[in-house]
């Protein structure tokens, strides 16, 4: 397959689909966008501390990882520390919110690949499974739910995780179960596979790229309107853009997002997103085996 080729597979998935234009707050091609005054905590400070938050819980949770009950509080206690900086992030921005779901799916991202090492060294010291009643119970109450989609995200393990960690505790209790080894065994070793499976789907620039654009769709999702509902959204309209230039690399290199113009469908509201493709340029390497080529010039359609 040509360069040129592969170019077309992927521009399928971005400029072919999303359209293609450069775009700034000013430019005129865009719609208007309300103005607000920028919050005290920006974006990207809340998410660098959430990936802190869970490299160091990743520090201290390799020290564990041979102990299955040690680990297994170890990760509910993750998922708690998780679940206070949704609230904190809350404060700032609405629950539910472009911002708020960007920060937390990214967060979420981070976590997911922070359990990935203190699970494996657990699978390793732990060879064989603990079959037991609790581990029976457990697996019982996971096939009452649906299983993770076919591209697994960040937010998917951490609701999985949490939900399973929920599952633990109702059924640790004297009068269901008191076997703990079986309980946290299945919900470390369901975990993990939902961590793995995170990184089948994570492994190269062009599949996180892919991820990207499936992620989009989640957020349309679960993003709430004015009216409080969330996934009631039509999207009017939908393109690329450029819409900046990131002067701390060198050399300096484009950034890009997909712009989506959504019409609610359950409350009068049209609203324009931006989600950013922080891996594109990475992902357009990778594709065609060169340098930092501007899509401009690489659109079979120009």
């Amino acid at each position: 397959m040509t360069a040129r080729s592969r170019w077309v597979v992927f521009a399928i998935a971005g400029m072919v689909m999303f359209g293609f234009v450069a775009s700034t707050d000013s430019d005129a091609q865009a719609p208007p966008r309300k103005t607000f005054v920028m919050p005290r905590i920006a974006p990207n400070e809340f998410v660098v501390k959430g990936a802190a938050m869970a490299k160091t819980w990743e520090l201290e949770a390799m020290d564990k990882a041979r102990d299955r009950t040690a680990l297994y509080e170890s990760v509910v206690d993750l998922f708690a520390r998780y679940s206070a900086f949704t609230d904190e992030v809350a404060e700032i921005y609405p629950k539910e919110g472009l911002e708020w779901l960007l920060i937390t799916d990214e967060v979420c991202d981070s976590i997911t690949t922070a359990l990935m090492g203190p699970l494996e060294a657990y699978q390793k010291s732990h060879p064989e499974e603990v079959l037991t009643q609790g581990r029976q119970l457990f697996e019982l109450e996971l096939m009452k739910i649906t299983g993770p989609p076919a591209r697994v995200l960040g937010f998917h393990v951490v609701r999985l995780g949490s939900f399973s960690a929920e599952k633990v505790a109702e059924l640790h209790v004297p009068e269901t179960t008191t076997d703990l080894d079986g309980l946290a065994d299945g919900f470390l070793r369901h975990l993990s596979d939902w961590c793995f499976e995170y990184w089948q789907v994570h492994d190269t620039e062009l599949n996180t790229y892919r991820s990207r654009l499936n992620q989009q769709d989640w957020v349309i999702v679960r993003l709430r309107d004015e009216c409080g509902n969330t996934g009631k959204w039509k999207i009017k309209n939908q393109y690329m853009a450029l819409i900046g230039v990131d002067s701390t690399k060198t050399p300096p290199q484009d950034v890009y997002a997909h712009e989506f113009e959504l019409v609610g469908t359950s409350c009068d509201e049209t609203r324009t997103i931006r989600i950013d493709l922080p891996n594109y340029l990475a992902m357009q390497r990778e594709v065609l085996g060169g340098g930092n080529v501007s899509p401009f010039e690489l659109d079979p359609g120009r």
